[in-house]
């Protein structure tokens, strides 16, 4: 290694640690859904409330630590509005997906109690048009994911954390 870790971290450098739980944790959240709706089990439909909700906190945590960071970036108008677009779909991603954890939690509480009287079909009907919807914000996200690797891959913006975990190329 090529500096010493030291601590406390600005809260910046800590984005590119978790900007990857949200991508992750969201994009299995579907899945949860599918299974508790074929399986016809709660328990698979409260894993996915639960998903939404840690991923949701990602999400804030991973916006928060984005902000930060760009702070630190005074480079060019091509990696500014690189930065710009990524900025406001990063926010768009964190609106929607906040709109949808309490969209599924009311689904959720609803479902049992209120829903099933009305009409045994209506809330597996509710839930598949809550997963088209959610398509749309799996689509948010990869866009943010794209324009952030565009702003490492093509325009060299690193994080702090890249220069101290920096092997040099003949060391490997």
């Amino acid at each position: 290694m090529n500096a010493s870790l030291t601590f406390p971290l600005e809260w910046g450098a800590l984005h590119v640690l978790v900007i990857h739980f949200p991508i992750a944790i969201l994009c299995v959240v579907p899945l949860f859904i599918i299974l508790g709706l074929f399986l016809k089990n709660r328990t698979f439909l409260l894993a996915a409330l639960l998903l939404l909700i840690l991923g949701i906190l990602s999400i804030f945590l991973a916006v928060s630590t984005g902000e930060s960071s760009s702070e630190r970036i005074q480079e060019g108008p091509a990696i500014i509005e690189t930065l710009n677009r990524h900025d406001a779909l990063a926010w768009q991603s964190r609106t929607f997906f906040s709109v949808m954890t309490l969209l599924y939690a009311t689904l959720f509480f609803w479902e049992s109690r209120r829903l099933s009287k009305i009409n045994r079909q209506l809330p597996r009907i509710l839930f598949v048009c809550f997963l088209l919807f959610y398509g749309y914000g799996l689509w948010l996200i990869f866009k943010t994911a794209y324009y952030g690797a565009m702003l490492v891959h093509r325009h060299g913006v690193h994080s702090s954390l890249h220069e101290i975990f920096l092997i040099p190329s003949g060391q490997k």
